[in-house]
């Protein structure tokens, strides 16, 4: 997935991981992303930084549909 890529959840609802690991150590600091709502992929490793309305986070490959490809 290039940056810009405009995805959604695959599933019901994602937890990222946030991008400051002082607070990903704590999950309830997690960033809750829900299927209806759209993010933005920032860059992609062996999991995809995504930037939502409720913050930047990690997930998983999988849990990632692809919207719009750029």
């Amino acid at each position: 997935m290039k940056p810009g890529t405009l995805v959604q959840p695959s599933i019901g609802k994602v937890y990222l991981t946030p991008v400051d690991s002082d607070i990903a150590e704590d999950t309830e600091n997690w960033i809750e992303w829900e299927f209806k709502q759209f993010g933005i992929v920032l860059e992609q490793n062996n999991w995809v930084t995504i930037f939502t309305e409720s913050g930047i986070g990690y997930c998983f490959l999988d849990e990632v549909k692809i919207i719009y490809d750029v």
